[in-house]
């Protein structure tokens, strides 16, 4: 029976990864993504594009950043300066400003998507950070707030100026 279980594991481990798709670049620059036969599945037509990670890949149409998933749809409008990885259910994302070697720059703002690419803190802070134990600070002014995932802001106890 262990046996049985065993070879089954292994055949189901090679079917999920026989649907893996890879981002892959053309000779032009662009970016797509192939198979496992190195069949193009998602046309070569984005500036940059990463890997699936849990059905999602982060890709760049011109400027602007956003999140597909395996059928190209965007599951996270391709709208934002910045956008960073998942922590957890939700993501730091960017808008305005200017980007240099991967890092926002003077006049974006920040603010945090949930995996339904549903906007749950609007894109109006200067800082964000990553949440640790649920909980997030933002910078908005000279001001400093905590932000838990819960989407209540509470105003630290303490103000900061920078």
């Amino acid at each position: 029976m262990r046996k049985i279980i065993f070879i089954c594991c292994i055949l189901l481990g090679l079917s999920v990864s026989a649907q893996g798709l890879y981002p892959d670049q053309n000779e032009k620059g662009k970016w797509g993504y192939i198979d496992d036969n190195s069949t193009v599945v998602i046309k070569h037509k984005y500036e940059y594009a990463t890997d699936f990670v849990d059905g999602w890949a982060k890709v760049r149409k011109g400027d602007k950043w956003g999140y597909i998933d395996c059928n190209d749809k965007e599951i996270v409008k391709i709208t934002y300066s910045e956008i960073r990885n998942w922590e957890g259910d939700y993501c730091r994302v960017a808008t305005g400003g200017d980007v240099d070697d991967g890092i926002l720059v003077e006049g974006g703002k920040w603010g945090y998507i949930n995996r339904k690419g549903e906007v749950v803190l609007k894109c109006e802070y200067e800082e964000i950070g990553s949440f640790v134990d649920s909980i997030a600070y933002v910078k908005k002014g000279d001001k400093y707030e905590l932000v838990f995932t819960k989407w209540k802001r509470f105003r630290c106890s303490n103000e900061y100026k920078n």
